[in-house]
């Protein structure tokens, strides 16, 4: 029987398949025709994040013969892992209704990952595709947890910020660097605007239970990867596997992480604007206008300069360090989760994405819709009851 005569008897059956709901014209009982396909999100998120990717993605499947019904969770995603799961495996019966969830397949991106891990453990299903899940901790969530992070970013814009600050009234008037000084300053206050926007969220999440469990050095992360954890997982998620996306390694950047949108664009901007900083700190450390009454105050302040050209250009390398990127010349990681925690140590099979998105552009990307249709279709996996 060729697929449209299949889909033309399906209809006259009276099946009404419309987004997260399966429901029959003829009989109050649902029909478990396809395997249900719940979809996780991560940290400080919603089920929104997935875009289209869920019908993308049920798409695709559909292309190569297998047949899939698709949901989204909706979790307290700055609640503990295990708070996360109880909460998800109450939903899934609602979200699927009628539906074999012995035969779940889950696509977990970031701690929607472990969410699916920790749910295993009562609950077995037949796979789990992760996407840059922090399998074995996240380092950004250890430096907040040290109080490294928070401090770090304000010095940072505080560096930077002070000495635009400080002469901004005096290159307005400096032989026509009014506009470009301007620009500068606007630009800066962007740049600051972003990373306070970035520690308010950090700010807000250090109250929550998952933030330590995601620490590099907390005992939920000993656990969670224990020779014991990962056998039962071989039993449990019979299929395991790991999309990791690397980010150009040589535009990694602060903006990767906290404005992917335009990291390309600001981190060029940084990286122009610190050699204007190391100019004027060239030109106030000698400054020499005896008509000028500020004169001994700019020579000497212009130290400020140079501290702010050296964090301009040395953003980059510290912001890998700290999310844990292994910084030897390149970085790697999607701005946020660095390469090696994104591999689950126990997975069957891993795609590496290079020149990937960013971490918070992974969930609605159309190459990881492409890959996460090449794992479905080659991992194994069982479309139908």
């Amino acid at each position: 029987m060729t697929r449209s005569i299949k889909s033309l008897a399906r209809a006259a059956r009276g099946l009404v398949i419309v987004g997260l709901t399966v429901a029959s014209t003829i009989g109050t009982a649902p029909v478990a025709a396809q395997a249900p396909l719940v979809f996780v999100h991560g940290f400080h998120s919603d089920q929104a994040t997935w875009g289209s990717t869920p019908s993308a993605v049920a798409a695709g499947v559909a292309g190569f013969g297998g047949q899939v019904i698709t949901g989204a969770a909706n979790l307290p995603s700055l609640s503990s892992y295990e708070s996360q799961a109880s909460q998800l495996g109450q939903n899934l019966p609602s979200l699927f209704p009628g539906y074999p969830l012995g035969n779940l397949i889950a696509v977990g991106h970031s701690n929607g990952g472990i969410v699916v891990r920790e749910l295993a453990q009562t609950q077995p299903i037949q796979g789990l595709i992760t996407i840059a899940t922090p399998h074995q901790g996240a380092p950004l969530a250890t430096m907040a947890n040290q109080n490294v992070l928070v401090p770090f970013l304000v010095g940072w814009v505080s560096d930077v910020a002070s000495p635009l600050a400080e002469y901004l009234g005096m290159l307005w008037n400096d032989n026509g660097c009014a506009i470009l000084c301007w620009g500068l300053y606007q630009r800066i206050t962007q740049i600051a605007n972003m990373v306070e926007i970035g520690l308010n969220n950090v700010g807000f999440a250090t109250q929550f239970t998952v933030l330590g469990e995601m620490d590099l050095y907390s005992s939920y992360q000993q656990s969670l990867n224990s020779g014991g954890r990962l056998a039962s997982e071989v039993t449990t998620i019979p299929h395991r596997i790991s999309i990791v996306s690397e980010s150009d390694p040589n535009n990694m950047s602060i903006y990767t992480g906290l404005a992917p949108g335009s990291a390309s664009t600001l981190s060029g901007t940084t990286r122009f604007m610190g050699l204007i900083y190391d100019g004027l700190y060239e030109y106030y450390s000698t400054y020499t206008d005896y008509d000028d009454p500020s004169m001994w105050t700019a020579r000497q302040d212009a130290w400020k300069w140079g501290i702010g050209a050296y964090q301009l250009f040395s953003i980059d390398y510290y912001w890998c360090n700290l999310m844990g990127g292994n910084w030897n010349g390149v970085c790697h990681g999607d701005g946020i989760v660095p390469t090696w925690t994104a591999h689950w140590p126990g997975e069957n099979v891993s795609y590496t994405l290079p020149f990937g998105p960013a971490h918070s552009q992974e969930t609605q990307s159309p190459l990881v819709q492409t890959q996460l249709v090449v794992a479905l279709q080659s991992g194994g996996f069982t479309f139908t009851p």
